[in-house]
């Protein structure tokens, strides 16, 4: 099932369940009225009233700071209590709320983190990992006042405040990593890590992380060496699921299966043990591995760092103790709010990065991006989230400053998707996303930001 936090403003425990069961009954109540779900525009200056009026101050921000073309709001309507209620457009949505009734297993739950929680579609899993972070994320944008795109557009470039604001985004972002080596180096004195495991999901800047750890673990006096586990795939010709017809779309490159897991265990044993290895270096446009491959060696008392999808699968290092290991998941963790009830999601962030990346390096097309994404999202649910908990440090390597810098490289890149394609309506929900923000320009990026991983001009070798 899908699990949905929500806190009241100014709440600071675990919503009682006395008022859940309320808000519940509330809304089952609007379910079986069916009251339908208009969309229309209205003139600007009547909505900005409204949302003013309202109380919906994040809304009422950002139509102050990003005034619509011809000065009409498209708003979403529906009519409930005696009372007309409206909010800004964001995306489709279902005619009727009465369309909500086939989910019956919809719930709502007191959480032990604050607040209450929505589930539907089924029983909810806890995932405490990610939800401190979130909660670490929350706490963060109400001390620093950017908790929605609103903000973000009110930081002028003048005086060098935007790329300001891109340096201190920087310096959080290299705190974090600077705290977690610390908490490796200690536990490192104390019995020897063999192996720092890094793994999440596509896009999450996984090999530009694990450099910046190597750097920050140096500093500390513990030597480490970066290994890219995701060069570890098949090559084409014993991949299981090109076999039947020597199709290369039907490999899955986000299963366990296209990935030569014993070449994997050999090799961060033997590199334990102080040998020289020869890695693979795989090349996603020909399906096979380029040769001779790339000489590594672990310098004496060093930690291997692997990083990839896969890198927190326990097949990968089975042989390796769990004393020796130390495992971190790493994801963009989004909290940016676009209005007062829709945040940009993790996944479109994300979505934005690999679609610039994909672009840059491998020469695809926005389209084709957005074919694979469903793939990817069931792979990551198959092969990276179940292990989620297991990790000693969550990281989120989200920024703030980084949709607004992606930008101007995605507009183009979306506009490019067609009406007859199958991904035009997918594409159409970005731009409107990415139509909520500023445009700041890449020149302040620095060239040791995990941005660049997705941008170019990197200083690590992450491609």
């Amino acid at each position: 099932g899908k699990g949905h936090w929500f806190k009241f403003e100014g709440e600071e425990g675990t919503t009682p369940a006395t008022v859940t069961d309320q808000l519940l009954t509330e809304m089952k109540s609007i379910i079986k009225e069916d009251t339908p779900i208009v969309v229309s525009e209205k003139p600007y200056a009547e909505v900005l009233e409204y949302f003013q009026g309202s109380s919906q101050l994040f809304a009422a921000r950002l139509l102050e700071r990003r005034i619509p073309i011809g000065g009409l709001v498209k708003v979403s309507s529906l009519s409930s209590g005696g009372k007309q209620h409206h909010r800004l457009w964001r995306f489709p949505l279902l005619p009727s709320t009465g369309a909500l009734a086939s989910d019956a297993s919809m719930s709502l739950m007191p959480y032990s983190l604050g607040g209450f929680l929505l589930v539907s579609g089924g029983g909810y899993e806890p995932q405490p990992a990610i939800a401190g972070s979130i909660k670490d994320q929350l706490l963060w944008a109400s001390r620093s006042g950017f908790a929605s795109v609103s903000d973000l557009c009110g930081v002028p470039e003048a005086a060098g405040q935007q790329a300001v604001f891109v340096h201190a985004a920087e310096m959080r972002l290299e705190g974090s990593i600077a705290h977690m080596a610390g908490e490796v180096a200690a536990r490192h004195a104390k019995h020897k890590i063999k192996v720092i495991c890094i793994a999440g999901p596509t896009a999450s800047g996984k090999t530009t992380f694990s450099h910046k750890l190597s750097l920050a673990l140096r500093s500390v006096g513990v030597p480490s060496v970066p290994l890219t586990v995701d060069h570890y795939y098949l090559p084409l010709d014993r991949q299981p699921k090109y076999q039947a017809r020597k199709d290369r779309g039907d490999v899955d490159y986000d299963s366990i299966e296209s990935m030569d897991v014993e070449l994997v265990q050999q090799h961060i044993n033997e590199l334990s043990d102080g040998k020289t290895v020869m890695t693979p270096v795989y090349n996603m446009k020909t399906g096979f591995r380029d040769p001779p491959g790339k000489q590594l060696q672990l310098p004496a008392g060093g930690v291997l760092i692997i990083e990839g999808i896969h890198a927190l699968n326990p097949e990968y290092t089975s042989t390796i103790s769990a004393e020796e290991k130390y495992r971190i998941y790493i994801s963009p963790i989004t909290m940016l709010s676009i209005d007062d009830h829709n945040v940009i999601k993790s996944t479109q962030h994300r979505l934005c990065r690999r679609i610039c990346r994909d672009f840059l390096f491998r020469g695809n097309s926005a389209s084709k991006t957005l074919s694979m994404w469903p793939n990817v999202r069931r792979g990551e649910h198959t092969w990276i989230f179940p292990h989620q908990n297991n990790a000693d440090f969550v990281l989120n390597s989200s920024m703030e400053y980084e949709l607004p810098v992606l930008k101007g490289r995605l507009e183009g890149l979306l506009r490019g998707v067609r009406p007859d394609d199958a991904h035009f309506a997918t594409a159409q929900e970005l731009l409107a996303m990415l139509d909520t923000l500023p445009t700041w320009s890449e020149s302040s990026v620095p060239v040791t930001s995990l941005l660049r991983e997705f941008i170019g001009g990197s200083a690590f070798d992450v491609h």
